[in-house]
């Protein structure tokens, strides 16, 4: 039985600049996830750029709670829209248990599929990080 995206991760990081994202959580907790809204801190520096910007350092941020956490887990954007029965959803991505750095774009703009493995999960490219999986290898990864 293939596992499902809760399965997979209780916690989620919701990233964002300066929206509200009260329903966006409400969703997601009634999914079975822990949410938690990441957005700063900025340095003095980072305070200066575009909220674009900032974004993507919250998304850094979030990395770094996925890698102290020890926990892989679920990061999204503040305008992502979840389905319903969304945490049910079957993981989109191999899984055995063993963290070999996991980065599984759930949605993203701009994609390009390279091919499916023998699993049947697709493989490609995505531009934006709207919202995907991560664990602490690949949040790692990405810090890196």
């Amino acid at each position: 039985m293939r596992q499902t995206l809760r399965d997979f991760c209780e916690l989620a990081w919701i990233v964002g600049h300066n929206e509200d994202v009260s329903l966006l959580a409400s969703s997601l907790s009634c999914e079975g996830f822990m949410c938690e809204d990441v957005r700063g801190p900025y340095s003095r520096e980072q305070q200066k750029y575009a909220s674009q910007i900032r974004t993507f350092i919250n998304h850094q941020n979030a990395w770094k709670k996925v890698l102290k956490s020890g926990e892989p887990g679920l990061i999204v954007e503040a305008d992502f829209v979840p389905c319903r029965h969304f945490g049910s959803l079957p993981l989109p991505c191999p899984y055995d248990g063993e963290d070999y750095g996991i980065f599984c774009w759930l949605y993203t703009a701009g994609f390009t599929i390279y091919g499916i493995d023998k699993h049947g999960h697709v493989f490609g490219h995505g531009n934006a990080l709207v919202a995907y999986l991560i664990s602490p290898k690949g949040a790692r990864a990405c810090l890196d």
